[in-house]
């Protein structure tokens, strides 16, 4: 798992339709990218809802997009469609969903600042699972259906 990767600041305005946050590469294997997104300023209330943050590649959102919201304490969401890209190289986008135009385009710009890493969070990848003890059950593996069933 790749460290903590800043990748700065940026002014969302009325005007912002989407923002080229930043490249970041991936490691071989990993399948997944943490965005952290923090509000740079004043807490709100800003009019802005969220905005769509994603990893484009030349073959397009490979990881898939997530829903980002804006707090001051900053949050982390994940990007990530549990398989691995095909492309290492891509950008970090962010667009900005609002709760009213009229409320945005009365004023109040949005400062955000963006961090990333990235790594590996499939079974499949790492050739793992999920294990944890049952008090007064066990767990019963039917090859037929390839399911487990946890039997109290």
């Amino acid at each position: 798992m790749k460290d903590w990767t800043s990748l700065g600041s940026v002014v969302i305005t009325a005007s912002t339709l989407k923002v080229d946050v930043g490249s970041f590469s991936l490691d071989p294997g990993d399948d997944t990218i943490w965005l952290q997104v923090r509000q740079l300023g004043p807490p709100g209330p800003w009019p802005f809802s969220f905005g769509i943050a994603g990893w484009l590649t030349s073959d397009g959102y490979e990881l898939g997009t997530s829903k980002a919201y804006t707090a001051t304490e900053g949050e982390v969401f994940s990007i990530g469609v549990g398989r691995t890209p095909r492309k290492l190289d891509g950008r970090i986008t962010y667009e900005p969903r609002s709760y009213n135009l009229s409320w945005v385009k009365a004023g109040g710009n949005l400062t955000l600042s963006f961090s990333v890493c990235s790594g590996v969070t499939t079974a499949a990848a790492t050739g793992g699972g999920v294990a944890f003890p049952v008090e007064g059950g066990d767990w019963l593996y039917k090859q037929a259906t390839g399911l487990v069933q946890l039997k109290l």
